[in-house]
């Protein structure tokens, strides 16, 4: 099994990586983002951790922190520098921790419409 990401090459000579999801992507043009490999998206996922304490009034309050890996911070290093891919599609958990200091310049949030179409091509570039 392979641990290399997936990439697709648009039409438009975008090359747009999935870096951990069991989904493919279908872009509005037709062409399809395959998904990771079951081996790459065990290695990659984000470990979330729960703290309950108490709170006011008898309450619990429960935090909620994503944990990576050194794993996934090297897969992460290793998207950055990949000259074959522009873009890499993370989870919303991933890019959460990202934007708590790491360069998210080449990440963007993979999200489906309503019509299962991943992305315009232009949205990219936002």
């Amino acid at each position: 099994m392979s641990m290399q990401m997936p990439i697709v090459r648009l039409y438009t000579g975008l090359r747009v990586g999935n870096f951990s999801s069991d989904l493919e992507y279908q872009f509005e043009c037709g062409q399809v983002l395959p998904p990771c490999s079951r081996k790459r998206q065990r290695r990659l996922r984000i470990t979330t951790v729960t703290t309950r304490t108490r709170g006011v009034c008898d309450t619990i309050d429960v935090t909620v922190e994503h944990a990576l890996s050194d794993r996934i911070i090297q897969a992460y290093l290793d998207a950055c520098d990949d000259p074959s891919v522009d873009i890499v599609l993370v989870s919303a958990e991933f890019m959460a921790v990202l934007k708590e200091g790491w360069d998210v310049n080449k990440f963007r949030v993979a999200m489906r419409a309503d019509d299962g179409i991943l992305y315009k091509h232009n949205e990219f570039l936002m």
